[in-house]
């Protein structure tokens, strides 16, 4: 069954998901019990956007292997995409409870908590996310975002900052400085960032929208 693992895994790289799924499915077919093909075929529905069927892999793999932390994180991350952010919050907990130190959870668990409006809780994971990796420049960008929704924009600024210092092709960090700049009037400032943006991701045709109608803030 290695042979159909590999080869599955291999269609899942190059993005072809079905014939990954195909793949996973005879392994189920030939080993029921098998909780890393449900995982492996869980992702592939996952990444095809499929989340209900990926939510039921994930479902079985963690009735088969409940230890396993990475189950409930990915189901979380189904259910998130789904919008039903208790229950990703849920699963995100479960992970964080069995993988202590998983810096990405918390990351994830807080913005599930900043779709709620739960911005406090938000900025108490990404801290924690920070702490275990302070390297983590989507951590800093995503407690900049809180900060900002909070209507903290000294504090969100320096994460800005700091997001773009750790990753300086972190896209998002631009955009939502220049955002920010914007906010406080700081306009050459502003379009220095959405010029980087648009340097970076000549196809994100929002940032160009923002150059010409400044003022028109959107988060990416």
């Amino acid at each position: 069954m290695i042979f159909w693992q590999n080869r599955g895994n291999a269609w899942n790289k190059k993005h072809d998901f079905d014939h990954a799924i195909s793949d996973f499915t005879e392994i189920i077919r030939l080993d029921p019990s098998n909780a890393k093909a449900f995982a492996s075929r869980g992702n592939a529905w996952l990444d095809k956007g499929d989340l209900d069927r990926a939510i039921a892999d994930f479902s079985k793999q963690i009735s088969l292997d409940p230890q396993n932390a990475r189950g409930f994180g990915n189901r979380g991350i189904a259910w998130g995409k789904k919008g039903d952010y208790d229950r990703a919050i849920s699963d995100y907990t479960e992970e964080l409870i069995r993988e202590p130190k998983d810096s990405l959870m918390y990351v994830v668990r807080g913005q599930a908590w900043s779709k709620k409006a739960d911005f406090d809780r938000a900025i108490a994971d990404y801290t924690s996310a920070i702490e275990i990796n302070n390297s983590n420049a989507s951590a800093y960008r995503s407690r900049g975002d809180a900060w900002f929704d909070k209507g903290d924009f000294d504090r969100a600024l320096s994460d800005y900052d700091e997001a773009v210092r750790l990753n300086p092709s972190e896209v998002s960090a631009y955009n939502n400085r220049g955002n920010l700049y914007t906010r406080r009037g700081d306009l050459d400032r502003a379009i220095a960032d959405y010029s980087e943006v648009i340097k970076l991701d000549p196809k994100q045709a929002l940032a160009f929208l923002t150059v010409v109608l400044l003022g028109k803030e959107r988060r990416i």
